[in-house]
């Protein structure tokens, strides 16, 4: 068995001629949308961190239209623990992982399976020491980076924008608090991410 990889050591071995791949952890399955400014964004976002494809993972399998609805279909482990298969068979997979399910949260019970499923995937992060990615150091929708960008830098395009935006971030202990990060759960939203509605689903995984 080959040694483990040090934290910060994070080009893993790919057999020839296999395409490097980013895994896209975002919120849900789309319900009203198809989903497609996402999907163009995310493949973006690879081809800036050099990564040739791109697939897809949700935090929760049900498709939902915004936050409201998370909190609504949340409620139940179901939706959550569904997802855990996927997420999973896309880490095996990822050499980059993408955290973009936006940053504001469900509320009431799904809010506590929220924080618990975003701790989950820390852990398996953390296993298999994939570097993962952030647009401005929070775990922002695809559909909200624009307008982050273009906050933050102002006239310029948005693929160098978003190149200057995109950070990398080595695995998390396993005795870390996933509270401590800012690109977790409890992270303060602005008050553009409250409202997700604008394309927060994203795709499964299909083109």
């Amino acid at each position: 068995m080959s040694p483990r990889r040090p934290y910060g050591q994070f080009d893993r071995e790919r057999r020839p001629g296999k395409p490097r791949l980013l895994l896209a952890v975002l919120a849900s399955p789309p319900l009203t949308t198809s989903g497609a400014v996402t999907r163009r964004r995310v493949e973006l976002a690879a081809q800036l961190i050099g990564c040739d494809a791109v697939t897809f993972s949700n935090l929760i399998s049900i498709p939902t239209a915004d936050v409201l609805d998370i909190a609504a279909v949340g409620r139940d482990p179901i939706g959550w623990s569904d997802a855990q298969a996927e997420i999973a068979a896309g880490l095996e997979e990822a050499d980059s992982v993408l955290f973009g399910w936006g940053c504001a949260e469900p509320s009431g019970p799904a809010r506590n399976r929220h924080r618990a499923q975003v701790r989950w995937l820390h852990a398996g992060v953390h296993r298999r020491n994939l570097r993962w990615w952030t647009v401005g150091g929070a775990p922002r929708h695809p559909s909200r980076w624009q307008r982050y960008t273009a906050r933050e830098y102002p006239k310029v395009p948005f693929h160098v924008a978003l190149s200057r935006s995109l950070r990398a971030n080595i695995p998390l202990a396993p005795n870390v608090r996933t509270n401590s990060c800012r690109c977790s759960a409890v992270w303060s939203p602005h008050e553009e991410d409250l409202d997700n509605s604008d394309d927060v689903a994203c795709p499964s995984g299909s083109s």
